[in-house]
C-alpha cells in the first residue's frame, strides 16, 4: 500500500494521493489561506489524550464544557476543571478552542427551574446517545431572563480565558440542544402525538425571532472573546411563513461574515462518504430547503469554514461510511474518502474524534492533510 505524496513546486503545494484503497484520488493544489489570529489551520481533536496531546499532525484540541457543570448556583463558579485542562493542553504546546455549551440540557437547573423563564419539553431520538428516548426541559431559545443570565456567564468566561494565548477560538450556539451541534428538536414530544416543533411554533418561534437571537448570541461571544475565532456549526431550522430549513442558518452566517469577515467560521459537524465535492451539482444547484444546500452556502466562503467528521470512523465505521463505498470497518479507506471530499470546499480546519488521531492507521492521512492545511500565508 503506497503513502500519500506531497510534491512542492514553485512554491504551490501539489497533492497526490495514490491507492489509500482500491483505485486512486487525486486533489488538486492546496489554496493560498490568509489570516490574521492566532487561530493557526490545520487538524483539531475533540479530546486531550495523550496520544493527542503527543500527536505533531494536531494543532490543538475542542475542548468541551457544559454551563451547568461550572456555575452550579447563580454566581457561584467553578473553573477548576476547565483550568487544569486548558493547563494541559498549554503545557502541550497546543491550541485550545473553548465548547462551552450554554444551551438545552447544559443551561443550569437554577434557571430551568426558574418559574419566570419559559421552557418547553423534547424527547431525546438519538439513539447513539446514552440518553435515548428520555425527556428533556430547557428554555426557549429566546427567553429573554435566559439570554440575560446566558451573557454573565460568557462575560465571565471571557474575562477569565480571553487573554490566555492558548484559546485561540470559541464554539458559537444558540440552537443547540444536547452539544453545541446546531439541532433544534422537531420529532415525537412525549405527551402523546404532538410534536416537540409544534410546541416551540405555539410558544412564538419563528425565524425572523431566532434571527435576533443568533446575532446577539454572536454579539456576546464576540465581544467576550475580541481576539479569538468564532465558530459556528449550521444546520437544519424549523420553517415558517416564507422561511425554508436553511433560511436561519443562512442569514446567521451571513450576518456573522459580514460583521466578523476575519474571524467568523461557519461549519458542518457531519463529514462523511455521502457528501459530495465542493463543484459538483448535487452541491452547486441544491434549492434553499434542500440539505445540500448548507454545503453550497460553505462552499461560497472557501478557507473561512471548517468540519467535524459525523463520528469517529475508529470505533464506528458505518456511521461515517453512511454511502457503503469502503469496505466493511476498512477506516483508512473511509477516513481518505471522506477527507478527499471535505478538502475540495478549501476548509481551514477539520476537526476529528481522538480515537481516529490515535488510530495508527490513520497517521499518514493526518499527517498529510495537516501539511495542506497549514500552508499559510502570513
Amino acid at each position: 500500500m503506497k503513502e500519500i505524496t506531497i510534491i512542492t513546486i514553485s512554491g504551490i503545494l501539489a497533492i497526490l494521493l495514490i491507492g489509500l484503497f482500491s483505485g486512486c484520488m487525486i486533489l488538486e493544489a492546496a489554496p493560498n489561506y490568509t489570516t490574521t489570529l492566532p487561530f493557526p489551520p490545520g487538524n483539531y481533536a475533540n479530546r486531550a489524550s495523550d496520544a493527542v496531546l503527543n500527536n505533531p499532525n494536531i494543532e490543538g484540541v475542542l475542548l468541551s464544557a457544559r454551563w451547568r457543570n461550572i456555575e452550579t448556583s447563580k454566581g457561584k463558579y467553578n473553573w477548576s476543571a476547565l483550568d487544569n485542562k486548558i493547563n494541559t493542553i498549554a503545557k502541550a504546546r497546543k491550541k485550545v478552542v473553548l465548547n462551552v455549551m450554554s444551551c438545552g440540557v447544559n443551561v443550569p437547573d437554577w434557571i430551568i427551574n426558574d418559574p419566570e423563564v419559559e421552557t418547553f419539553e423534547f424527547l431525546d431520538v438519538m439513539k447513539h446517545h446514552p440518553t435515548y428516548n428520555k425527556s428533556f426541559k430547557a428554555p426557549v431559545y429566546w427567553d429573554e431572563k435566559y439570554l440575560s443570565e446566558k451573557q454573565k456567564f460568557i462575560n465571565k468566561l471571557g474575562k477569565r480565558y480571553a487573554n490566555n494565548p492558548a484559546v485561540v477560538g470559541v464554539m458559537i450556539s444558540f440552537v443547540g440542544t444536547f452539544t453545541n451541534d446546531w439541532y433544534i428538536p422537531r420529532d415525537k414530544y412525549k405527551k402523546g402525538d404532538s410534536l416537540a416543533e409544534q410546541e416551540l411554533l405555539n410558544r412564538g418561534y419563528s425565524t425572523d425571532r431566532m434571527f435576533e437571537v443568533g446575532k446577539r448570541t454572536i454579539d456576546m461571544w464576540a465581544k467576550a472573546f475580541p481576539t479569538q475565532a468564532l465558530k459556528l456549526p449550521i444546520g437544519k431550522s424549523i420553517p415558517d411563513s416564507n422561511n425554508t430549513m436553511t433560511s436561519l442558518a443562512e442569514r446567521i452566517i451571513n450576518y456573522a461574515y459580514s460583521k466578523y469577515p476575519n474571524r467568523f467560521y461557519a461549519q458542518i459537524n457531519a463529514l462523511s462518504t455521502i457528501i459530495t465535492k465542493a463543484n459538483s451539482p448535487k452541491v452547486q444547484n441544491a434549492p434553499p430547503h434542500r440539505i445540500y444546500y448548507f454545503f453550497k452556502l460553505l462552499s461560497q466562503h472557501p478557507r473561512h469554514i471548517g468540519f467535524q467528521m459525523t463520528s469517529s470512523v475508529t470505533k464506528y465505521p458505518t456511521r461515517v461510511d453512511n454511502a457503503g463505498i469502503c469496505p466493511v470497518s476498512d477506516s483508512k479507506c473511509i477516513m481518505g474518502k471522506t477527507i478527499e471530499t471535505a478538502l475540495t470546499y478549501e476548509p481551514y480546519f477539520i476537526e476529528y474524534w481522538y480515537e481516529d488521531i490515535e488510530n495508527p492507521e490513520l497517521q499518514d492521512i493526518l499527517r498529510d492533510v495537516s501539511a495542506i492545511l497549514k500552508k499559510v500565508k502570513r
